[in-house]
């Protein structure tokens, strides 16, 4: 491991250095505030022209040399050196010295000996979702997003506050990084390692970064880039970004059958814990069969089904959405097994479990989500029970319900349930307002 402390254009800067971040990444977040917050430690430092300003760790590892460029892989930092490049962007367009414009250019945002059109031409080699619109901004065409937001941003800050942008360029190298080459070589578990603990200034990993990080981090760079684009990337694109943490634990509780806490850090533990020894291409193959069907369930969106099955399991799903969140991984798995084979019975189970559910909130038959979550572990647990032969279909799991050993968990008779409306008329009438359209359900005479 080698520490350095240059400043950010030493650090950027350099005859043929190219910077990458890898696949396993996530996406650029810089929110305004981060980039008004730098903006004002470097007015800071025109202001005070012999101060210094420390901006943090960047750690990375040095890749191949194809090409003849030195290639730094960003293993924590990539935020602020993509917000450098922008604020330099943003320099570059906001001056009239052509000196400046051209040493910007070729010596931080590009690098000369490189072609047009080369993947090394842009200095900064971007994620896959960010990648156009920060070469669109390299490149002084058009952009959106994040990348936009924040360019647009410098442009203004250094207009609105009337400084030189000759004088803010020249403060930057005042503005002090300390660089670690971790100088792993092939040694990606050290690499993982180091991810893990990174707890810098910028955006915090979330668990879903963690998992993607380690799912993606493998030793071939093209078996990698397979990896994102064949599967990764389009989990991503079925669920949404923003999802991808609720579907990964949903997942996990189907095939591990244990609880698992909603803290992203310990769902990570529980993941790697739970697939260590995993074929990372088998494993990300089955998590994407389910992605399509959690898709369903968070997007429920029943009108514009095509067929009559369709539409109903779509009107079921988008109730057991609104209802109970903790029974998710069991809908999951009744979806990934049933809905293609027997779209008849999931419509069947889905209506029980929108039944169940609205029985036990009128019965108030339990107010913690643990008694949910335990009885949901312990059908799945059933259910791939190797010793026995169950297959899940509405008849089966009626009597589950109706027959668990725990009384906060059954399945409330109509007596009770009658009873219930009776005494808990408030409770019942919110229940019922906010549920009208799955009461009938509910009413059935199961038992």
């Amino acid at each position: 491991m080698t520490l350095t402390r240059p400043n950010v254009l030493d650090f950027i800067g350099g005859r043929k250095r190219t910077f990458v971040i890898p696949l396993f990444q996530r996406n650029y977040e810089w929110k305004k505030e981060n980039c008004k917050e730098l903006f004002e430690d470097i007015v800071c430092l025109v202001r005070e022209p012999n101060s210094t300003h420390y901006f943090g760790n960047v750690l990375f590892y040095c890749g191949s040399s194809e090409g003849g460029f030195e290639t730094r892989i960003l293993i924590d930092g990539q935020q602020r050196i993509t917000t450098i490049l922008l604020l330099l962007a943003a320099l570059r367009d906001s001056c009239k010295d052509e000196k400046m414009v051209q040493e910007i250019n070729t010596d931080l945002i590009f690098n000369t000996n490189a072609h047009q059109g080369d993947e090394y031409r842009v200095r900064l080699k971007q994620t896959a979702m960010d990648m156009d619109a920060f070469s669109n901004i390299a490149e002084r065409k058009a952009a959106s997003g994040k990348i936009k937001e924040n360019y647009d941003f410098f442009v203004k800050a250094i207009k609105d506050r009337g400084l030189s942008p000759k004088d803010i360029y020249d403060s930057l190298t005042r503005l002090i990084i300390v660089g670690i080459d971790l100088a792993s070589g092939n040694d990606l578990k050290k690499v993982q390692t180091v991810f893990e603990k990174i707890n810098s200034t910028g955006a915090e990993l979330s668990g879903a970064d963690l998992i993607r990080n380690w799912i993606l981090l493998v030793k071939d760079e093209s078996e990698q880039k397979s990896l994102y684009e064949n599967y990764w990337k389009k989990i991503e694109q079925e669920v949404g970004s923003e999802n991808i943490a609720s579907f990964l634990r949903d997942y996990l509780i189907i095939k591990g059958k244990e609880q698992v806490t909603q803290d992203g850090k310990k769902v990570y533990k529980a993941f790697k814990s739970t697939f260590d020894s995993a074929d990372k291409k088998e494993l990300l193959k089955d998590i994407q069969s389910y992605s399509n069907y959690y898709k369903m369930i968070i997007d429920s969106s029943f009108e514009r089904m095509a067929t009559k099955d369709d539409k109903q399991v779509s009107f079921w799903l988008q109730a057991t959405y609104e209802l109970e969140i903790l029974l998710r991984p069991l809908i999951l798995y009744a979806l990934h097994k049933l809905h293609l084979s027997n779209k008849k019975e999931l419509i069947k189970i889905l209506e029980l479990l929108v039944s169940y559910r609205i029985r036990h909130l009128i019965c108030r038959v339990a107010k913690g989500g643990g008694v949910i979550e335990s009885l949901v572990l312990q059908l799945l647990n059933k259910l791939d029970n190797n010793e026995e032969e169950v297959s899940l279909t509405h008849d089966w799991l009626l009597y589950q319900l109706s027959e668990v050993d725990i009384l906060k968990k059954k399945f409330p008779t109509d007596e009770e349930f009658k009873e219930a409306l009776m005494k808990y008329p408030l409770n019942a009438k919110v229940i019922v307002e906010g549920f009208y359209f799955y009461i009938p359900c509910t009413l059935k005479f199961y038992i």
